[in-house]
């Protein structure tokens, strides 16, 4: 039995267990001598080990393949000794591996390697593959490396420089054309507006848009039932103290089971974006839509709060409201502290307060018309938003950390607090107890879910779910 042609039939058919069993007995039987099917075989064999998340063993058999090619995975070789490879085949698959290392070093949670491997490929573009574009993939987790060792400014020009030659082969005098938007867009703002203080915003009418994205089925309508009544919950007199017209919003492309007796449905449109390929981007790029000018072309100034689905509601959102957020108009959150961003750079926008006028409207235009060439260059709309606005990044308010809490860094500070108290005299109840108290004297309004836990897995052990996100 040819074991190799088997295993690259099951890993076409996505069957990955199968394709590690059979490239395995395929190197265990085959020529050792290093050979271009030898060379495919250690390829495959780490690629189908990481799509099961077997990240150690495949970072293992990815150093087997460059040692054999007498390379390592912990330093960016030098063109010369790339080349030094004896046939060009050894050299793509040598670019496919260190592309595959930057996954791999990713998850394994080690950035310079990780950033070893993904400078490694792009020299190789540049000096070898007469400055091949990064696929999606490799700027995906570019412009993820580049934030986390704080190189944000050099993520935001090479996706830029990248959007803007996809953009070029299409129509060369677009390019122009949203390059000055752009600049227009970061020029406009006045810089030296002090923006970092809390204080009443009168500038728009009392209504309150409190709003949400829900599509496609990962998450049920009891996450927007339950987000939206948290926050009407909390919203009473004693908060609502300047007697604003709160309006519960979500925008959406299956409106089934959701509250309407006090929600509004606003329809998402099937295909998002005029020049999309895909009618299903990933669910966040929807989040865009909140910008386009139709929804906001009736309600000038008014402001808005978004909040995404997995988010529990533990206090009153009135500090957004009277949010004071300059001529930009716009605030999110830092991803300082947040343990799933694991970047002290750029901005996470499960949280968004921004005053609606036209010239926010560039978040959406600019996808609208070039959305293939932005989803190729980077993987989310967080990244995107730092983008329109990085040459004002200082302007962005960033949202009080103590009111908007990230689950898991939240989590962990407790147990550091935990395990400085006498542990033997606290009960169950009591450390729950402490929990809830937490969240109250802490001030924190929201604590929010990305990647897992989400609040319902973790309802059965944490009481104070059950309090906030269920209202038992």
């Amino acid at each position: 039995m040819d074991f190799f042609n088997h295993g690259v039939k099951q890993r076409q058919a996505n069957n990955h267990k199968h394709a590690v069993n059979a490239f395995r007995k395929a190197l265990a039987t085959g020529n050792p001598d290093l050979s271009p099917k030898l060379i495919h075989c250690y390829f495959n064999l780490g690629s189908s080990l990481s799509d099961l998340k077997e990240y150690t063993e495949s970072l293992s058999i990815f150093t087997q393949l460059l040692t054999k090619l007498n390379l390592s995975p912990n330093s960016s070789p030098s063109i010369t000794t790339i080349q030094a490879s004896t046939s060009i085949l050894s050299i793509r698959i040598i670019h496919a591996t260190f592309s595959a290392l930057t996954a791999v070093f990713l998850k394994l949670s080690n950035v310079n390697l990780a950033l070893l491997s993904i400078e490694t490929v792009m020299k190789m573009n540049r000096e070898l593959f007469s400055d091949q574009q990064m696929d999606r993939v490799d700027m995906y987790n570019y412009n993820i490396i580049m934030r986390m060792v704080s190189r944000q400014s050099e993520a935001i020009d090479k996706s830029f420089e990248v959007i803007y030659n996809r953009i070029k082969k299409k129509n060369e005098s677009d390019v122009e054309k949203w390059k000055k938007l752009l600049l227009f867009q970061n020029e406009a703002i006045d810089v030296k507006m002090k923006m970092n203080t809390i204080s009443l915003n009168n500038s728009y009418d009392k209504s309150v848009d409190v709003v949400c994205v829900k599509y496609g089925d990962k998450y049920g309508p009891e996450y927007v039932n339950r987000l939206l009544d948290g926050v009407r919950r909390h919203t009473n007199t004693n908060t609502n103290t300047n007697n604003y017209n709160y309006n519960y919003i979500c925008y959406t492309d299956d409106d089934t089971g959701i509250d309407k007796s006090f929600i509004q449905i606003v329809p998402l449109k099937a295909k998002p974006f005029a020049s999309s390929k895909s009618t299903k981007p990933a669910g966040w790029w929807h989040k865009a839509c909140l910008f386009a000018p139709e929804h906001n072309k009736d309600n000038d100034g008014r402001r808005k709060i978004y909040v995404d689905l997995d988010t529990i509601v533990t206090g009153s959102i009135s500090n957004f409201v009277d949010l004071n957020l300059g001529k930009l108009g716009f605030a999110t959150l830092s991803t300082v502290g947040m343990e799933n961003e694991q970047r002290t750079e750029g901005w996470n926008s499960s949280v968004m307060v921004w005053d609606a006028k036209p010239q926010l409207s560039i978040i959406y235009d600019f996808l609208n018309e070039n959305f293939e060439s932005v989803s190729d260059a980077i993987y989310k709309l967080d990244h995107w938003v730092e983008m329109v606005f990085y040459r004002a990044n200082s302007q962005v308010v960033r949202i009080d950390r103590e009111a908007v809490r990230e689950y898991k860094s939240w989590k962990s500070e407790q147990s550091e607090q935990s395990e400085q108290s006498e542990q033997s005299e606290q009960s169950e109840q009591s450390e729950q107890q402490m929990q809830t108290e937490m969240i109250i004297s802490n001030k924190i309004k929201l604590i929010t879910f990305p990647l897992e836990p989400k609040p319902h897995m973790i309802v059965d052990e944490e009481a104070w779910t059950r309090k906030y996100w269920l209202n038992k």
